[in-house]
C-alpha cells in the first residue's frame, strides 16, 4: 500500500539533490494520500517556483499564508512571484506585509527595494536596500545581495564613493560572489585603476563561468590594456554564453 510518509520523505531527498521534477511527483502522490505537513508543503512550492509553474506555486503558497498567517516566509515568496512576474506595486504590497510581520526580514527588505527600483522610485529603494544591509550585518549568515544591490543602484546614479563602500561590503559577505568583483571591477575601471579593475573581472568569471556579463566587462579591460588575444577569448566566451541563454 502506497505510504504517504515514504512519498514525503523521497520528494524532500529528491528536493536536496535538486531532482526538483521528481521532487514535486513525490511530494504531490504524498500529499494525495494525506496532507502535507507545512514545511513539505513549502518544498512542494518550491520545486513550482524552480520548475517555472508559478501558478502553481502560488496555490500552495496561498494555503500556507491561510493557515499560518503570522510566517512571514509565505508572504515573501507570494511577493516574489508578483515581482518574477513583473507586477512590482502587487509585489510591494507583500512585502510590506512581510516585514510588518517580522521586521528583521533581510530579504523582504531588500525585494522592497528591488521593487521600489523597478518602479524608478530610487530613493525609496536606497532607504530599503539601506535597512536590509543594516540587518544583513548581524544575521546569522550574511548574505551578499543587499549591498551588492545598493552599490548597484548608487553606481547608476553616479554616487560612485557610496556605491564603492557597499560593493566591498557584498565581498565581505561573500569573497567569491562574482557580480560583487563584477561591479567593483567597474568601479575601479573608474578610478583609472586598470590592473586592479582587470583583476576583479578575472576573479568574477573564476567564480562563475557562466557570467556572461563579466565576460564582456573583461574582454573590454583587457582590449584597453593592449591584451588582444585574451581579449578576444574572453569576448567569445561571452558571445557563446549569449547564445546558450537567447537558446533556452
Amino acid at each position: 500500500m502506497p505510504d504517504a510518509g515514504l512519498y514525503g520523505l523521497l520528494g524532500s531527498l529528491f528536493f536536496v539533490n535538486g531532482e526538483y521534477l521528481n521532487a514535486g511527483i513525490a511530494l504531490k502522490k504524498a500529499d494525495v494520500l494525506a496532507p502535507l505537513p507545512p514545511e513539505q508543503r513549502f518544498t512542494l512550492a518550491m520545486c513550482y517556483v524552480l520548475l517555472k509553474t508559478p501558478a502553481k506555486a502560488r496555490a500552495e503558497l496561498e494555503r500556507l499564508a491561510s493557515e499560518f498567517p503570522r510566517d512571514s516566509k509565505y508572504i515573501y515568496w507570494l511577493g516574489r512571484l508578483d515581482y518574477d512576474a513583473q507586477h512590482f506595486s502587487a509585489a510591494l504590497s507583500w512585502f510590506h506585509a512581510a516585514v510588518k510581520i517580522d521586521s528583521g526580514n533581510v530579504r523582504a527588505h531588500d525585494n522592497i527595494g528591488l521593487s521600489y527600483e523597478a518602479l524608478g522610485q530610487n530613493e525609496e529603494a536606497i532607504r530599503s536596500y539601506t535597512t536590509a544591509v543594516k540587518l544583513n550585518k548581524t544575521a546569522a549568515v550574511c548574505s551578499p545581495w543587499p549591498p551588492h544591490n545598493l552599490a548597484s543602484l548608487l553606481r547608476k546614479l553616479s554616487r560612485f564613493e557610496e556605491a564603492w563602500g557597499n560593493a566591498q561590503e557584498a565581498l565581505r559577505c561573500d569573497p567569491d560572489f562574482a557580480r560583487g568583483h563584477h561591479i567593483l571591477g567597474l568601479l575601479l575601471e573608474r578610478g583609472n585603476r586598470l590592473d586592479e579593475a582587470i583583476a576583479s573581472l578575472r576573479r568574477a568569471v573564476e567564480s562563475e563561468p557562466s557570467y556572461a556579463d563579466a565576460h564582456y566587462v573583461l574582454a573590454r579591460l583587457l582590449q584597453r590594456s593592449g591584451k588582444t588575444a585574451e581579449a578576444a577569448l574572453q569576448f567569445k566566451a561571452f558571445e557563446k554564453l549569449k547564445a546558450a541563454q537567447q537558446r533556452k
